[in-house]
């Protein structure tokens, strides 16, 4: 099995379920620059992405600041991606 096109593929689907969650839950469209900007915020602990809780060793919980209202994303930091957004 090739474990590096499976560790792609979640990747891909992490995001996937991740766009169409802030479609759903808060009207965005997550396209490829916004969810590059979110992920750096929770990256380097910027302003507008705070810290809630370790879930395990890969992922996390976090806030995210959007339209002046925090929003708790999922972020798995393996993959670097924000695998959902969370209902309010």
């Amino acid at each position: 099995m090739n474990y590096r096109k499976k560790g792609r593929n979640k990747s891909k689907q992490q995001r996937k379920h991740a766009k169409k969650r802030f479609a759903e839950r808060v009207g965005i469209n997550l396209h490829q620059d916004l969810f590059s900007k979110f992920v750096k915020m929770i990256q380097h602990h910027e302003a507008g992405a705070r810290f809630i809780k370790k879930q395990s060793n890969r992922v996390s919980l976090w806030g995210i600041k959007i339209k002046e209202k925090e929003y708790r994303v999922v972020y798995d930091k393996i993959r670097k991606n924000i695998v959902t957004l969370l209902p309010n």
